[in-house]
């Protein structure tokens, strides 16, 4: 059984129904179930029920959460929505105060790596793995053999990610009446309007950006590329969230989703759309994780990840992800990596905002779509680590999407931000002096 929003591109579904791969009697349905959820897209749980026994299975970020609580034997997609779990008598408040740290733009930065929750009991299920409902643990089932790679590839593996993005627009133009892009000022919502380019050019697919004033840089390059290219283009003024919202989206997303998307969310109330497209998922395929002198063999344990993403280290969080990198001893580093950027960072903070989201609307990660992860994956790393993929992409698709600068103002106001960025760090720090201090120790640990 699969449940969710489940978006068929290349209609595998038989009435309603994923249809197995029987002609090999030799294999395991359990491989049989795991190849048929591989072209699904969306957000959804997979359950599988057989003679050796019962699995659960997220889609590639959890965007529909996994979660569960072994003494109780319950599953759910939010810690809260365990009966018998409540904050007052379960909430890790020494966890949450230790990880929580105010972000420099507005907000808290407290999402959190590994299986843990901040509610004691409950642990994740990351994506990529399955949870075993006789054991009562969680397994890894993808990848379950190294990565391989070959330079000569190149070509072929970024049509191919082309071609799938193709096919998950055509689906979309075919599905929904009004869906919408959100378009920034990077390369990963770039790269999917250039992919959308006959359905944008056609009006078919409108572009909508959140930002008060052109004093921000995602709406400034925005209304420019859509007015220069005459796409139709939807500003939103941030409407903030009360308290009493704020609250809920906490204890919906299990507290793991602070920053500004907590304190805007309320936001997206007034997009006028059924389908919202966004770009996450897209920074696998720009090495997110990985270092200047990085290669195959750098050493990465529990504590290099919880320094890359300047986590405290925190005995909880060590001790979740020793299971963890036991499951990826047989991957190089940069498999690795790309994993733990999957697992950990869109697993624990992108795939759970989807449960404080409009539930109106189906909410779309392209780039979240396995066949994309896996072709990714099997791209050149130094061509990767490069950050030439987005590059490419719309290279071939819409070349003059590529005049239009990232992340950077287009006039003189380029220059007064970053001003106006430094500042905001040197406020943030004063006022905060403890938390600088251990976020830079963090940040330089062993350079």
């Amino acid at each position: 059984m699969v449940f969710g929003t489940i978006l068929d591109p290349y209609e595998t579904f038989r009435d309603g129904s994923i249809v197995l791969d029987s002609d090999d009697e030799s294999a395991p349905l359990e491989a049989a179930f795991e190849t048929g959820l591989r072209p699904l897209l969306g957000r959804f749980v997979g359950v599988l029920h057989c003679g050796s026994g019962a699995r659960v299975y997220t889609d590639p970020i959890g965007a529909l959460p996994v979660v569960f609580d072994r003494n109780c034997r319950t599953v759910a997609s939010s810690p809260l929505a365990i009966p018998g779990v409540t904050h007052e008598e379960r909430f890790r408040q020494d966890l949450y105060d230790s990880i929580k740290w105010p972000l420099v733009s507005r907000g808290d930065n407290t999402w959190i790596p590994g299986t843990v929750t901040y509610y004691d009991g409950v642990e994740r299920v990351l994506p990529n793995h399955y949870l075993d409902l006789r054991m009562w643990d969680s397994r890894r089932f993808w990848p379950s053999e190294p990565v391989t790679r070959s330079p000569e590839a190149l070509e072929a593996r970024v049509e191919s990610i082309v071609g799938h993005l193709r096919s998950v627009f055509d689906y979309i133009d075919d599905t929904y009446a009004n869906p919408q892009l959100s378009l920034t000022a990077g390369k990963d919502s770039r790269t999917l309007l250039a992919t959308a380019k006959p359905l944008a050019k056609a009006g078919r697919i409108g572009m909508f950006t959140i930002g008060d004033s052109d004093w921000e840089v995602d709406r400034h390059i925005a209304q420019r590329i859509t007015r220069e290219l005459g796409l139709r283009w939807t500003p939103l003024s941030v409407i903030e969230s009360s308290a009493r919202e704020e609250r809920t989206w906490s204890e919906q997303t299990g507290y793991t989703v602070g920053s500004a998307v907590k304190e805007t969310y309320t936001t997206m109330w007034q997009l006028d759309a059924d389908a919202e497209i966004g770009g996450l998922g897209g920074e696998i395929g720009r090495s997110y994780l990985w270092q200047d002198g990085d290669d195959s063999d750098t050493e990465i344990g529990p504590r290099d990840i919880l320094t890359r993403y300047n986590k405290p280290d925190h005995p909880a969080l060590a001790a979740s992800l020793e299971p963890w990198f036991e499951g990826v001893s047989q991957f190089d580093t940069y498999t690795t990596l790309d994993l733990a950027h999957q697992e950990h960072r869109l697993g624990n903070w992108a795939g759970p905002q989807h449960l404080g989201f409009r539930p109106t609307v189906d909410h779309i990660r392209p780039y979240c779509f396995r066949p994309i992860i896996e072709t990714t994956h099997r791209l050149d790393p130094d061509w990767r680590h490069a950050d030439q993929l987005p590059h490419r992409i719309i290279g071939q698709c819409w070349p003059e999407l590529e005049q239009f600068p990232y992340n950077s103002f287009t006039d003189w106001k380029r220059h007064a931000v970053k001003v106006k960025k430094a500042v905001g760090m040197l406020e943030s720090a004063a006022a905060n002096p403890d938390i600088a201090a251990a976020y830079l120790s963090r940040k330089y640990r062993g350079r």
